[in-house]
């Protein structure tokens, strides 16, 4: 037969534990954010090049510059 008892970590290590997923869980919510960022920055320059709102510069150096 199986035993049935839990480990459970001591309360120091377990609030280690908690505090760690917060701050990963924080760092998720700032990607996350990024990403959204990064994805509007990408649908605007895409429709601005399609519109030709946008030219495409001779060295992508130039165009980098204007875009950070």
């Amino acid at each position: 037969m199986l035993d049935s008892a839990v480990y459970l970590p001591e309360p120091a290590v377990q609030l280690h534990a908690i505090a760690e997923f917060r701050a990963l869980e924080a760092a998720r919510g700032e990607l996350t954010s990024e990403l959204d960022h990064l994805r509007s920055f990408r649908s605007a320059l895409l429709a601005g090049l399609l519109n030709r709102e946008v030219e495409i510069p001779e060295t992508y150096d130039s165009f980098l510059e204007k875009v950070s």
